[in-house]
């Protein structure tokens, strides 16, 4: 008889074991959850907060010499961004250009970032410091990822402890590898960052230049510090027309937007076949406030499924355009990433796709925008 009640103390005793391990589990899962929305909500709050954004296209002309740059006087541009009323700037900067083969940023371009970054902190504007030009191939991807991790790192303790809610580091700009060899590339790149700084918020793109479908397809990396970004330049023909560095696509010009049939330039050098064949004869589609609404719709839908935070560092129209034109696509895409809440930084402030007027004023739609995003 006492072992039959032996037997059951030790019953009792066990199932209180199991129950007290249970709820601890519970609570440890709950408590990780609970710090895990936190961060989420911590995260959503500062891509929120960027507003209205201008990129400052300066520090990464690398057809410049590095001294050059060094000597870039930027306060009074930052100056007439902040009045304007743009709560972001993102600047890119030639890491490689300034860095060269032993991979190490000069002090001289860290003073001049972190003074950007002062003056920007003092007026209640969101710095996001970019990498441009990177050489990530698929040939050397191993080395150039240590090379890149290398650059991010110096950066990182510079900064360390200072900014985590209004300076964003953008890993690498408009990757064009293959997309798995990127998702490797930033995978490893992000994971050796976080040795140096657990709190950092870190931008990454998809590769095809940040394409939008791309972005979607890298799909969430294991980091609850991160937003997405995509580029948005459809379409294209519009957009980039006149741009030597696309000739194969762009070499056409005339091009209004919204479509106009009567308005549309000829088909000339094409073959059948060709990116710009495709593109012309879907035009009368594409340069449409409905297509824009549609594409941005499905996009955000998607993003939201893959629990994937959306911001676009990369929208505009290059100066070639008619100002009419020009003006008509900026408020048309401004409307459409603000009625879907995606913070947005306009390419650029007064370089080639500026969006200021002959007289320094910015085009009526990029003030009407700033003024409706505050």
């Amino acid at each position: 008889m006492q072992q039959v009640n032996d037997f059951g103390v030790n019953i009792y005793f066990k199932s209180l074991k199991y129950l007290f391990l249970g709820v601890f589990l519970l609570t440890c899962v709950n408590t990780n959850s609970l710090a895990q929305r936190k961060e989420k909500n911590d995260l959503l709050k500062v891509r929120n907060q960027l507003g209205a954004g201008i990129n400052l296209s300066a520090l990464e002309h690398n057809w410049k010499a590095p001294d050059s740059l060094l000597q870039y006087n930027w306060q009074p541009i930052i100056k007439e961004i902040i009045d304007h009323g743009f709560k972001t700037i993102r600047l890119p900067v030639a890491f490689d250009h300034f860095a060269g083969e032993k991979a190490e940023i000069p002090a001289e371009l860290i003073k001049m970032v972190q003074d950007i970054y002062d003056y920007c902190n003092k007026a209640g504007v969101h710095l996001i410091l970019v990498y441009h030009y990177g050489k990530l191939f698929e040939y050397n991807t191993d080395y150039q990822i240590d090379r890149i991790s290398k650059m991010w790192e110096q950066w990182l303790r510079n900064f360390q402890n200072k900014g985590y809610n209004n300076l964003l580091f953008e890993l690498y700009n408009e990757p064009t590898l293959d997309r798995w060899v990127w998702k490797y590339a930033i995978e490893r790149i992000v994971t050796r960052l976080r040795q140096t700084d657990q709190q950092r918020i870190f931008i990454v793109g998809g590769t095809n230049y940040n394409g939008y479908v791309q972005t979607l397809e890298l799909g969430t990396l294991n980091d609850n510090r991160i937003l997405y970004t995509f580029h948005f330049y459809e379409p294209y023909l519009f957009t980039h027309q006149g741009a030597e560095w696309t000739i194969d696509k762009s070499y056409l010009t005339g091009f209004p937007y919204p479509y106009k049939k009567n308005r549309m330039p000829q088909l000339k050098g094409a073959i059948k076949g060709s990116v710009v064949y495709e593109d012309y004869y879907r035009y009368y589609r594409e340069a449409t406030k409905t297509y824009l609404t549609e594409t941005i719709k499905k996009l955000v839908a998607d993003a939201n499924h893959l629990n994937m935070p959306l911001i676009c560092t990369e929208t505009g129209v290059i100066l070639n355009v008619d100002g009419k034109y020009r003006e008509n696509y900026l408020r048309d895409i401004t409307e459409v990433l603000s009625e879907f809440k995606i913070p947005t930084m306009l390419w650029d402030y007064n370089d080639r796709f500026s969006i200021r007027q002959q007289n320094g004023k910015l085009l009526s739609p990029v003030k009407d925008w700033i003024k409706k995003s505050r």
